[in-house]
């Protein structure tokens, strides 16, 4: 008569053990997939910044040189019409150096600095070393996202050995049944 209770007993323990297994296998995964888009979502807004920051370089010499041919008070009057652009400028460095990690992205970090002291022969190098580090970035940033969150590849190692041992158990119990079966069989039992 124990017997009879302990069998459902052990399967109620058994199936509460794996929900509970599934509800952390998904809260994980839907926790990292949240996180990988955020990520995306980081990696094509600093790519966005960026290429508008570069852009704003090329403008930012052309007018360079048409306006050193120009008098003084000319130049003036320009440059606070283009007060909005330059803001804009100022914006995109920071929201560039916002996204940033002072401890990784030292590099980057550097080439945003001073640049409102930046002479006009500086800004085709300048822009070019911004776009060449910002590529480095970028890719780095993919290469995590495509690998996913370290919780995720856990969860991915752990879920394989899980599949791998009930396989192996799976095996030798239907091994063991099939011995068992075959000799009782041989015996005529």
């Amino acid at each position: 008569m124990k017997e009879d209770l302990l069998v459902p007993a052990i399967v109620a323990l058994a199936v509460g053990l794996i929900a509970g297994m599934v509800s952390l296998v998904v809260s994980i995964l839907a926790k990292d997939q949240k996180t990988s888009e955020f990520r995306q979502a980081w990696i094509d807004g600093l790519r966005n910044d960026v290429s508008q920051l570069v852009a704003h370089f090329g403008v930012v010499k052309t007018i360079s040189k048409i306006m050193r041919a120009r008098p003084r008070t000319e130049v003036d009057e320009y440059l606070i019409a283009k007060q909005e652009q330059f803001l804009e400028m100022e914006m995109l460095v920071s929201r560039i150096r916002l996204r940033l990690n002072p401890s990784e992205h030292v590099v980057m970090l550097r080439l945003l600095q001073n640049l409102e002291h930046i002479r006009e022969e500086e800004l085709d190098p300048r822009a070019e070393r911004i776009t060449i580090e910002a590529q480095d970035i970028l890719k780095t940033e993919w290469e995590r996202v495509k690998l996913g969150e370290p919780s995720f590849v856990w969860l991915k190692r752990v879920s394989k050995a899980g599949v791998l041992s009930a396989l192996a158990i799976g095996v030798g119990i239907f091994a063991a049944v099939f011995v068992e079966y075959f000799e009782a069989s041989r015996s005529g039992w």
